[in-house]
């Protein structure tokens, strides 16, 4: 098994959207970094599934139900 180094960021959204406010160009180079850091295997993934936004606390799926 290969071992990798990570690391992880947390962001606190309402002073992302601020920074946003006083820099929007730091959106395009947030995630170009972000997309860099991914590895291929997540990439394909990531284009292979069909996201679905869903409101908080709202059911995804209930026992019994088809697609």
């Amino acid at each position: 098994m290969m071992k990798r180094v990570s690391s992880v960021y947390f962001f606190i959204q309402a002073n992302f959207y601020e920074l946003m406010k006083q820099k929007p160009h730091i959106v395009l180079r947030a995630a170009h970094l972000l997309v860099k850091r991914l590895s291929p295997f997540v990439r394909q993934i990531d284009f292979a599934l069909d996201w679905v936004q869903v409101e908080s606390g709202r059911a995804v799926y209930r026992k019994g139900q088809l697609g």
